[in-house]
Formats: structure tokens, sequence, C-alpha cells
């Protein structure tokens, strides 16, 4: 389960993805709100990996990712892809 935190930076990153395919600076003007509004998280920073990236694909690092095996939300593929893979020991 996604925190708040969580949520608002997959819904900034899914907006700046389609601000770079159609044109547009919607998630930077969000981002510049939220940061206002919480700035111990960098929202800017975000947008601007995304807008950097400018692929139009889905963010592997931004963007909310289901765990294939339990199916629970993530945020980032690397964690999705981690959930419910046991510890390696060394």
């Amino acid at each position: 389960m996604l925190t708040q935190r969580e949520k608002a930076i997959d819904r900034l990153a899914r907006q700046a993805r389609v601000d770079t395919i159609h044109g547009g600076w919607r998630a930077l003007m969000l981002a510049r709100r939220m940061d206002g509004i919480s700035p111990d998280a960098d929202y800017m920073g975000v947008v601007g990996d995304v807008y950097s990236a400018s692929t139009g694909k889905r963010s592997t690092q931004w963007e909310a990712w289901d765990c294939l095996e339990c199916g629970s939300v993530c945020l980032g593929m690397e964690a999705a892809n981690a959930c419910c893979r046991p510890e390696e020991e060394d």
C-alpha cells in the first residue's frame, strides 16, 4: 500500500509523463505548489527526472508498479520486484 506522499509522487510522475508526450507544464506547476506545502519532499526533482528522461514510457523510479507475486503496489519498479523476493544472506 502506498503512503499519501508516494501516491502524490506517482500522480506527479504520471502528469509529467503526459506533459512530455503532449507538451505542457502542468506537472511543473503542481510540483511547485506541492513543494510549498511539503518542503521536506523533492517534488521538483521527480518532475525534473521524468522530464529529462522524456521517453514517454512509465518511470521505473517514480511511478507505482505492482508486485508480480502478491499484487501489492510499490513506488518504483525495483521496489515492486523486490517486494516478495527473499532477502539474500551474505
